[in-house]
């Protein structure tokens, strides 16, 4: 499941079938731009390819 709101991006569920995983990746200033939120989901996206790896 991915959240987000406007001091965070949320990754839940992704994991083992077993184990359930979260990655968060939290920011200062408010995302109110789609050019500032893209990046901030593709790093979230690539912790989440390495974890899983």
């Amino acid at each position: 499941m991915l959240s987000f709101d406007d001091t965070s991006i949320q990754l839940r569920g992704f994991g083992p079938s077993d184990q359930s995983e979260e990655f968060k990746i939290t920011y200062d200033a408010p995302l109110t731009e789609a050019k500032e939120f893209r990046p901030t989901l593709m790093a979230l996206l690539a912790k989440a390819r390495e974890a899983k790896a």
